[in-house]
Formats: structure tokens, C-alpha cells, sequence
């Protein structure tokens, strides 16, 4: 396991308790750093961090700038010249903008309730249709 965003990790066996193939892992999500695996024929087995472990949060902030895409009702409108697109929670393209009047448009009619992300260049901006 990691506790590092993948940077390293922790050996959670031992060379005298190899466990075979893990078929399962899965984390506790009650108790920080515990997890399950279940290996071949081996039954159920778990593993907890001895000591205590922290999380030092990065100093890197984000700005997102929205001064050029502005969410209007049933349309989405940006100015510039960089492509306009509405995202799904998986990252697929549902629907491009096309250019009208100088500006870039997105008509969010049609679509399903949901979570969508319109990207226009470099900005993001969520979209929430509840109707």
C-alpha cells in the first residue's frame, strides 16, 4: 500500500508469509491504513500501520479563472477562440460548442440530470442539471 499518492509503498507481507495470488484488496473504510486481501486458499487476511502515520497537505493551490465561460440557464457561453466542450464523470465528450455571434455556445438542452465539466481551453467549469 501507499500512503505517499504512489511515491512509495509498504510491503504489506513478508518474506516468510508470502500470501500467493491476492484476488481481492480492499481498504476499511472505518479505520485509516487497514486492509483486506483474500488469497488463494490463505482465507482472509488484514493489515494495519503500526504507529501513526500523517498526511501533510500541499502548498500548491489552484486558481480556476472563469472570466471567460459563464453558465447562463440552458447554455453555456464562452469568448475566445479555444474549443468548447461538455464533459460526463468519465471524461467523455457528450457535446461540442459551436461559434455564434463571435462567442463559442453549448446548448444543454436534452441532456440528462447529472454532473457535467464544460472545458474551454485551459478553464473548467462545472455544470449541475438537476432539471
Amino acid at each position: 500500500r501507499s500512503d505517499d499518492s504512489l511515491a512509495s509503498w509498504n510491503r504489506i507481507n513478508d518474506d516468510k508469509h508470502q500470501f500467493g495470488t491476492i484476488h481481492y484488496l480492499a481498504g476499511d473504510m472505518n479505520v485509516y491504513g487497514r486492509v483486506f486481501m483474500a488469497v488463494e486458499g490463505r482465507g482472509i487476511i488484514y493489515g494495519e500501520p503500526s504507529g501513526i502515520s500523517s498526511i501533510k497537505p500541499s502548498s500548491r493551490q489552484i486558481r480556476i479563472d472563469h472570466s471567460r465561460i459563464s453558465y447562463n440557464g440552458n447554455k453555456i457561453i464562452a469568448s475566445g477562440v479555444a474549443p468548447l466542450e461538455l464533459l460526463d464523470l468519465s471524461g467523455r465528450i457528450v457535446r461540442n460548442g459551436s461559434r455564434a455571434g463571435g462567442v463559442m455556445e453549448l446548448k444543454l438542452t436534452g441532456l440528462t440530470r447529472g454532473v457535467y465539466f464544460a472545458r474551454f481551453g485551459s478553464e473548467i467549469l462545472k455544470v449541475n442539471l438537476s432539471k
